[in-house]
């Protein structure tokens, strides 16, 4: 059971962070908005960094979304003893710190490519 229930969580979170890293890349919001999209005060300061950072932070997360994928797939699919529920928090919170990991990624670009 332990096992089926990390293979979820682990599909749940590639698949969305590549799904909506796609959606960011490939589809981004047109006009700097407060509501979607990679939304900082970095980002929010023109619309070149606007742009920069919706396609910035869409091809991390698709790529942070695919290694996310390669790692914790093969990971979950080892046998857990069932006693050992910390294993289930353990990988949510490494895959949440991944999932997060987009916001330095970005920011840092985007001070080095506008804000030096």
């Amino acid at each position: 059971m332990l096992t089926w229930i990390l293979l979820l969580f682990t599909l749940i979170f590639a698949a969305s962070m590549v799904g909506c890293g796609l959606l960011l890349w490939k589809c981004p919001p047109k006009d700097i908005n407060s509501l979607i999209g990679y939304r900082t005060k970095r980002s929010m300061r023109s619309q070149e960094a606007w742009d920069f950072s919706q396609r910035y932070a869409g091809k991390a997360w698709v790529g942070l979304g695919v290694v996310d994928g390669l790692v914790f797939i093969p990971l979950s699919c080892l046998p857990f003893p069932e006693e050992e529920e910390w294993v289930v928090f353990l990988f949510l919170f490494i895959q949440v710190v991944v999932l997060l990991l987009v916001c330095p990624l970005t920011e840092r670009a985007l001070k080095r490519y506008f804000y030096q």
